[in-house]
């Protein structure tokens, strides 16, 4: 029994949660400046490439916000120079939108898609890590 309380404590360690300073940013964060509520997510992993879905399911009321953690145990900054971008961030409205995977050619029927954002370190800097809904119509946007 000791060992095992020894290992959690050897764990609980190593795994700790990053602390924002200036040059490790944990969090980006999503401000909803629109009269209405919106649904933040991100595209989910999938190990089929024709399906599409979203993940981490956010409701963001009118004028409030949400602070974004893409990466559990990393600075955004360490973990963006393995993949060059974060995966796809969605603004969509919370009345037509599906958490189920579906082909990828019925990804935008399936959901209202307001906003998708693909940024890279560089808009993440340029932003101050922040994405300000729905003014940040031209930075990352496809």
């Amino acid at each position: 029994m000791k060992t095992i309380a020894l290992y959690c404590m050897i764990l609980i360690s190593f795994v700790q949660c990053k602390e924002e300073t200036d040059n490790c940013h944990v969090h980006i964060n999503i401000k909803n400046n629109s009269n209405d509520e919106i649904i933040f997510s991100r595209a989910a992993l999938s190990l089929n490439p024709s399906e599409c879905s979203i993940q981490n399911i956010q409701r963001i009321r009118s004028n409030t916000g949400y602070k974004y953690q893409p990466y559990l145990y990393d600075c955004i900054e360490t973990a963006i120079n393995f993949d060059k971008i974060l995966l796809p961030l969605y603004i969509i409205e919370p009345n037509n939108y599906t958490t189920e995977a579906v082909p990828c050619e019925e990804f935008e029927e399936r959901n209202t898609i307001l906003r998708t954002y693909v940024l890279t370190l560089e808009d993440l800097e340029r932003m101050d890590y922040a994405i300000n809904y729905p003014e940040d119509a031209s930075i990352g946007v496809e």
